[in-house]
Parts: C-alpha cells; structure tokens; sequence
C-alpha cells in the first residue's frame, strides 16, 4: 500500500493524507553507497486525489519514506519525482565538527549532533575502528558520504531504513544464488573490460629474489586466448631470520594468494539484467533466483564461454512497487558512487532555488561583474609552495577559508578551506568544473545535458525522458503545422473524430512495454520494443525477432518451404520430398 503523508510527518502507522490507489507507475530504484529514490505517475483521477501531491510531502512506499521534490503535468496524470528522506540532510549543514579517534557509530551521532537544526535521525554502525576526521561547512549528508566522509573514512557501506541511518562494514549476505551467462546473451546487458587482467606473474621479492620457475599461474591462465603477464614486487627477502629456500616459499605463497586477493585475473564484469523483459525468454531460468537477492548480497556468477566462476555482488536494484517485485537488478564490481549522488541533489537544489537567464544581456553582466571582482580586489595572500601556488584570505593554509590552489593537476577554487570541496576548477585531465557557466558561442562535439530550457522558460526539451513543450503548444517543420493543447482541438472540424478512437483500438504506447499493434478485443498482438519485435497470444510470446534472427516455439508447415538452395515440400498424405532447387 503506498501512502501520501504531510511534510512534517515522522511515523506512518496510519494512512496519512490518502491512499494513493490512482498510481499507474511506482518503481523505486537503489544503488550501493549512492541515491535512494523513487518515480510516480498518477492519473488525474475525479477524486482529485493527484491535487494532494505537492512538493514537500512524503510518499511512504515499500517501508521506506520518500520525500517529493519535483512534480510535472503530463497530458494525462501527474509525474513525481521523490529521494529518501535522507536527503534532507542536504539542507543542513554542519559548522565544524571534529571526531576524533572515535568508532563510526560516534563520528556519525556527532556529525548528526552538529546540524544546524534539528531532525529526527538517529545512527548506528558496526564498525569500531577508531579514525579522525575534520567537516567544516559541509552539509550533512556530504559529510555522511561523500569526499572524504564518514563513509570513505572508516570504509563502510550506507543502509537507510526511515530515519535510522546505518554504516555497515557490508551490507547484504552470500545469497547462495548462481547465475550462468555468456557475454552474449539476449535481454541482458553484460560488459566486460579484460584491459586490466593479469593471468601469469613474475613476482619480485626483495634485492631482485625470484622463484626458480620464475613465473606464477592464475587457475584461470588457459581459459583465456594468451597469458598476461606482470611483474608483481613483494616486501619479502633473506634476512638473519629467512633462509633463501623460506623466503622463496614465502614469495611463492604470496604471489598464489595475489590471485584471489586481487582477482585481477578476472575481467571487471557488469551485468545488467531487466527481469520483467526477461521472464518470457528461455534465459529466465538462468536468472529467475535473482528476484529473491537484496542490495549488497554476494553472487556467484558462472561465465559459460570461460568456464570461470567468480563472485559479484549487487550493485543496484530497481523495484516494481506496484507489483511488489524486483524488476531490475545490476551486478557488478563495486564502487564509490557517493559524490555522484551529492552532486545531482546539488544541481537541482540551484535548479529549484533560481530561475536563470541565459542570453547576451547576462554575458555582459558577468564580464562587468567579473571584471569588477578582478580590479577591485583588496587584501589577500600569495604563498608559493613545494609545487603549487596558494592565493588565501589569511596567511596560514591551516586557518584560510577561501582559497585558489594551483598545481601540476589543475586549478581550482574552494570556500571550505586547504582541502576542498573544489567545486570550481580546471583539473590537467581536461575538465572544467563550474555550477555556472556564463558564455556567448559555444561550440562542442557533444553537449550531454538534462532539460535545455529557453530563457523566459515557455519552451524546454527534456533529453532524459523524451518529452517537450515548446511555446504554446506549436511545432513548426515546413509542412507540419500543429496549434493547440490536444489533439482532439487540432483534429475538431478538420477530421473525422473517429480517428483519435480507431488509434486508441488498436495502438498502445508505453514507456516501459513499448509500442504495441492489435485490436483490444482481440488476444493476437504485436508488441515492438528497442531490443525486439514480438508477437503475443494473450501474455505468452509465441515468436520474436531479435538481432535479424526469428525464434518461434512451433511451426506447422502446410504445404511446402525454402531453406537456402533446398526445398521441402509435401509430396502426398504420407511422403515429404527435399529437393535441390539451385
């Protein structure tokens, strides 16, 4: 049951402001150690129950509370956009904090202690390493995981249930599931790198020690087409208490343990696996435990072209909250995704904040702004260092705020002092980091982008999703000429009415299943998506095309067919003749 809830509600035992039965989409998605969040489509239902989803209020959904940060109106039903709660964090912000030698449970109930306001968090870990880390003017949840944060600190893994806020040294368990694939496989996305793997190494000890055999082996050395060979160094060497013979042992053992530790005879695999376009496949067998796995949990994936089993874990789950059902599942070798997450609530807390003019009257307020900044500039310290120059506004590195640090990898600006956030700079790998960018021409290759709005925002295109609002409803292309908010006002008096029914007979479009092709009355349906064309009897896929390929479960032959330069065909009631026909 997925629930609306007030702005300011913290427990949600009752059924809140509604029950949100007017849902048509709920998928709620989950990555390790990065954004929790959730999307929603509701229909404008006569009950007006989709008036009451407003900015602000929480939408409770599978357990957990998402707060509603974006809304938009579609033709037919309303989009909302919602994080986890978590993400209030945000908006407040820590002054200076400094746990010290302290378990991550301590560290994390101090940085939640230092809020400017309150919240209703609380805080737990399990890890007790003690460690020592500085925020200062840093938001909450910035100090919780990202850069140099509670999380990259003591290496833990963020779990988020209500408003208990969990660093783990794991999250998830070793599920027991197995999952076979090849790299080639219909309707999952598998991507392997194999730049980094090593299968043979020539381990180095100290004072140039190596094995008599020189070489080590992976287990997996014949699975792949050549050897990769690496020389591996190892503090290991003869000393007053190691022999030669020990200390060859000994670099034997470490260069066999360097296999495992380092799996770097393994390609860095990710597979991506959508369980609902799956499900009627023949693969769906080799993949169907999946629905059962949680965030975190460990797997065992067999790589049937190698012949090599490793161990992955998952890395992010999508969840049909509808359906009640895991739809999507990635695996993957982990990684950090902390700063990523930060930096997307960042941009649309300015998106949110400001409406912004970009046009010529804005480059020329900004060069007479800059150039103001620039010639009037009062005060301040230059401290050239071993590589790099500091310009401060205090003359110790320890106690300046504002700060431009410039070094052999970039220059780049921060108002929190020596160590960053950097949030502008141009670093030497050809990045240029900057929350606004004022210019008059830009010329590029490729503009990767969200939404491109005009400047008095009557017209946008939003690439992520496809859609678009130009004007007051006008698209203009030579003979193309549409005014109007519907189709039915562009049709009224210049077509049939009937048409816009006859579509809606016998075409389906969405977003998730695709287009679909056949009378509503009728079980026979064609259904196209991305990756293949399929051809349905009520649910069951009877047939579909995939990578120029027909796979069909039956056929019956009436009379006679064609295969390259033979053809079968049927002689009488008991013969069938193969014939050669050039």
């Amino acid at each position: 049951m997925i629930r609306l809830f007030e702005k300011n509600a913290t427990t949600f035992t009752s059924n809140g402001i509604n029950v949100l039965n007017n849902l048509i989409k709920a998928i709620s998605k989950e990555i390790l150690n990065g954004l929790y969040s959730a999307e929603f489509e509701a229909i404008y239902d006569t009950t007006g129950k989709w008036k009451e989803i407003i900015e602000g209020r929480i939408i409770h959904a599978d357990g957990q509370p998402f707060r509603i940060y974006k809304t938009r109106k579609g033709m037919t039903s309303l989009y909302v956009y919602t994080r986890h709660v978590f993400w209030d964090l945000v908006y407040n912000e820590v002054r200076d904090i400094r746990p010290t030698n302290k378990g991550a449970q301590a560290a994390l109930e101090d940085v939640l202690g230092a809020a400017n306001y309150l919240h209703p968090f609380t805080a737990f870990s399990d890890i007790s390493t003690p460690a020592t880390q500085y925020f200062i003017n840093r938001n909450v949840t910035d100090c919780i995981m990202g850069n140099d944060s509670i999380i990259s600190k003591w290496n833990g893994e963020l779990k988020l249930d209500g408003w208990l806020i969990s660093i783990l040294s794991q999250r998830g368990l070793d599920s027991g599931v197995t999952i076979s694939y090849r790299k080639n496989i219909l309707d999952v996305e598998v991507t392997e790198d194999y730049d980094a793997l090593v299968t043979r190494i020539r381990p180095k000890g100290k004072d140039g020690l190596e094995l008599p055999e020189v070489y080590v082996d992976s287990p997996y050395v014949s699975s792949y087409v050549f050897p990769r060979i690496k020389e591996v160094e190892f503090d290991i060497g003869i000393d007053e208490e190691t022999t030669e013979e020990e200390a060859i042992t000994q670099l034997r053992a470490a260069a066999a343990s360097y296999f495992i530790d380092s799996k770097c005879d393994l390609p860095v695999t990710n597979i991506k696996v959508d369980m609902l376009n799956l499900e009627n496949t023949e693969e769906y067998r080799n993949f169907k435990y999946l629905v059962k796995v949680e965030l975190g949990d460990t797997v065992t994936c067999r790589h049937l072209d190698l012949g090599i089993d490793h161990k992955s874990r998952i890395i992010s789950i999508e969840k049909d909250l509808l359906l009640g059902r895991t739809s999507k599942v990635e695996i993957g070798d982990f990684k950090e995704r902390m700063s990523g997450s930060i930096t997307k609530i960042s941009d649309t807390q300015k998106v949110l904040a400001q409406t912004v003019e970009r046009n010529n009257s804005d480059l020329s307020a900004a060069i007479l702004n800059a150039t103001t900044l620039l010639t009037n500039a009062l005060g301040g310290y230059v401290l050239k260092r071993n590589g790099e120059i500091l310009i401060m506004d205090t003359d110790d590195p320890a106690t300046a705020q504002k700060i431009w640090r410039w070094n052999i990898n970039g220059l780049g600006y921060s108002s929190s002092g020596i160590n960053g956030n950097f949030p502008i700079a141009i670093t030497n790998d050809g990045r240029i980091n900057a929350s606004f960018v004022t210019t008059g021409e830009l010329s590029a290759n490729i503009v990767k982008t969200g939404i491109l709005q005009s400047a008095n925002g009557s017209s946008w295109i939003n690439l992520a999703d496809g859609t678009f609002s130009l004007g007051a409803g006008r698209v203009t292309n030579n003979d193309i000429r549409y005014t109007g908010t519907s189709i039915e006002q562009a049709l009224n008096g210049k077509a049939d009415m009937s048409t816009v029914e006859d579509i809606n007979q016998y075409y389906k479009f969405d977003d998730v299943i695709g287009l679909t092709i056949g009378d509503n009355n009728s079980n026979l349906k064609i259904n196209i998506t991305n990756q293949q064309m399929n051809f349905k009897d009520g649910e069951a896929t009877v047939a579909y095309i995939n990578g120029q390929i027909m796979y069909i479960k039956s056929v019956q032959v009436l009379d006679s067919m064609v295969v390259g330069n033979h053809k079968v065909e049927k002689y009488d009631a008991n013969i069938t003749l193969v014939r050669w026909i050039g």
